[in-house]
């Protein structure tokens, strides 16, 4: 396994991966409290955007994407910004994790 820069070509995969994500995520959310259910609905063309997300970050230079690959497949990504910080703080601009993501069956191995 080897965890490097994603590229391009390798967008529609962490799309796949980032909607497990997200139904992993909300369904949790949702179990603690169902009240929220509302606020987790995805628009109909939410991968797409996430898609276009991605590629914007992959080209950035305050961003990096990485992901995970086992024999040619995207099994993980993360997603990490560098973000302009409230004009109140000396430190003006933060470091933020935004997205981890590992498919169940690479969970719990160290990686």
């Amino acid at each position: 396994m080897d965890v490097r820069k994603a590229k391009v070509k390798e967008v529609e995969q962490i799309v796949r991966l980032w909607r497990d994500f997200m139904k992993e995520h909300d369904d949790e959310i949702v179990k603690i409290e169902p009240k929220i259910k509302p606020y987790v609905v995805l628009k109909k063309d939410a991968h797409k955007n996430f898609g276009d997300y991605l590629k914007k970050n992959i080209y950035s230079k305050n961003a990096l994407v990485l992901v995970l690959v086992d024999k040619n497949k995207v099994v993980g990504y993360s997603l990490n910004l560098i973000k302009q910080n409230i004009p109140v703080f000396k430190v003006e601009k933060l470091g933020e994790f935004s997205d981890l993501y590992i498919k169940k069956e690479y969970r719990g191995k160290g990686i």
